[in-house]
Formats: C-alpha cells, structure tokens, sequence
C-alpha cells in the first residue's frame, strides 16, 4: 500500500544500501524554493556515497545541494535532514 501511495502521489523510489544509509543517504530532504524549484538537500558525505547512476537519477529530478556535514554526523548523530525545519503552513496572498 505504501508502494503503491508513493507512485500515485508521483514520487519515485530510489533503494540505497545499508552502507549508503549509515552513510546518512536516507537523510535527505527535499524542498521547494520561491520559484518552486525542487532541491535535494543532503550532506557530502550522503552524495558520496551514492554511485553515479544514483546520483545521475537524483539531480535529473531535482538540483542537488549538499554540504560537509561532518562535524554533525560525528558529534550530533543526525544529518542535514535533521537540521533543517519543515513548516506546512498555508500560503498567503499579501494584499
């Protein structure tokens, strides 16, 4: 049913490997910009350790951001997903 719900929804499905994940290639996260431009946000180390063909297929979809996040993954246990804040708020029109 998940399967199924991500396809629907238009997403796709990219599998990474163990190594990849403790690699923190499953936090990702992406976002939109003003213009609504799609960016994939991770770390250099998450980019690093995906092979091309992943990360071909990632920046066909998406602009690819990443950043060494080091210090972070080290010390704090988390990644760039976890750094950043999601708001869902409704858009507003000012008049």
């Amino acid at each position: 049913m998940v399967i199924r719900a991500i396809a629907e929804s238009g997403k796709a499905i990219i599998p990474i490997s163990h190594d990849q994940m403790n690699h923190f290639a499953g936090n990702m996260l992406q976002v939109h910009n003003a213009e609504g431009e799609k960016i994939l946000v991770m770390s250099k180390q998450a980019w690093d350790a995906l092979p091309l063909n992943k990360q071909q297929l990632l920046q066909s979809l998406n602009r690819v951001l990443y950043s060494d996040l080091k210090t972070i993954e080290t010390n704090g246990g988390g990644s760039a997903r976890c750094m950043m804040a999601e708001i869902h708020l409704p858009q507003t029109h000012a008049d």
